[in-house]
């Protein structure tokens, strides 16, 4: 007799819980979703491993997404006169996955980035819809997405060198944003830093506690970024080229990080990139952009294979070699 079970696998509309009729002494080859029969490369977990087991259990009903973008179009004051800089944007990101948008300088995949924190300039024309949490982010006032902004929704910055004030000590800078949005005392708020910058593979605390920037090496700095979004434990981190002024090295230690932090955690990732082999063995989709569109959607390892779309076999023309490390991790 099949048992009904909760599985992590693939639908067409990207990474999310599904429910399956599964043989529990049989080996996950497919799953049945609705009328559709999904085959074994689809059953698949967080960085593309298979799945050889599932938990019998209570099934998951497909919730609402964490993050929801629907034919949004933004529209910059200064470039009235010119097209759009997103048109009939639709995204869909759910809790665990990790979601590259990949395109080059000017596609508009920052001006996404900047509509999902709320921080695209006053007088930009925004149509559509972001829902967060069933939330429509363009709805809301100032004050009330700065109070999700570094709490749920954080920014992994590209600069941390140029993001960071080299007047004040790192562990002020982190503890800046737990005041902002907790109501810890000091010492709950240093606890706390001491168990991020832990996580994230600083355990010299006191050092980089009381370090300024200009102290410290361009790989710890990255990582102290990273520090800063996940110190209030948000449920969404969106990574706009975070690795960009890194050497190949430090690269991969920043994305097995990141992907250690999104499986531990549990929490969503969207990684904007130029490269799409950057993406391979990391991302679970990927949006292709170009010229303020989404040209090509799908499953990572599907859009570098197929790349369906001239401009995606352009970006991989011109692309670096892949980050083995990472796929192999």
């Amino acid at each position: 007799m099949p048992h009904n079970v909760a599985l992590l696998g693939y639908t067409q509309q990207g990474f999310s819980r599904i429910e399956a009729d599964f043989h529990a002494s049989a080996l996950v080859t497919s799953v049945t979703y609705g009328s559709c029969q999904l085959p074994s490369q689809f059953v698949q977990g967080r960085g593309g491993i298979l799945l050889n087991s599932v938990q019998i259990g209570t099934p998951l009903v497909r919730g609402v997404p964490l993050l929801c973008v629907s034919d949004l179009t933004v529209q910059y004051a200064a470039n009235a006169s010119h097209d759009p800089a997103l048109r009939q944007i639709k995204l869909e990101i759910n809790n665990g996955e990790i979601v590259g948008i990949l395109g080059e300088s000017g596609c508009g995949k920052s001006t996404l980035a900047l509509a999902i924190l709320g921080l695209l300039p006053k007088g930009t024309r925004v149509d559509g819809s972001i829902n967060f949490r069933s939330e429509d982010l363009t709805a809301l006032s100032e004050t009330a997405l700065r109070k999700i902004r570094g709490a749920k929704i954080s920014l992994i910055h590209q600069e941390p060198g140029s993001s960071l004030s080299p007047v004040m000590r790192v562990g002020k800078q982190i503890s800046e944003v737990l005041r902002a949005h907790t109501k810890f005392s000091d010492s709950d708020r240093k606890e706390q830093i001491q168990a991020v910058l832990s996580e994230i593979g600083l355990c010299d605390f006191d050092r980089i506690y009381n370090a300024y920037p200009h102290q410290l090496s361009g790989g710890e700095l990255h990582r102290i970024a990273i520090a800063q979004a996940l110190v209030c434990g948000p449920e969404l981190l969106v990574a706009d080229e975070a690795t960009r002024s890194l050497d190949v090295a430090l690269q991969l230690e920043i994305l097995h990080l990141l992907r250690e932090i999104n499986q531990k955690r549990g929490s969503a990732l969207v990684f904007i990139t130029h490269d799409p082999m950057l993406l391979a063995g990391f991302a679970d989709r990927c949006l292709v952009m170009h010229a303020g569109e989404v040209v090509e959607d799908g499953i990572i390892n599907d859009v570098l294979r197929s790349q369906r779309h001239r401009y995606t076999r352009t970006l991989r023309a011109s692309a670096t070699e892949p980050c083995h490390a990472v796929q192999e991790a």
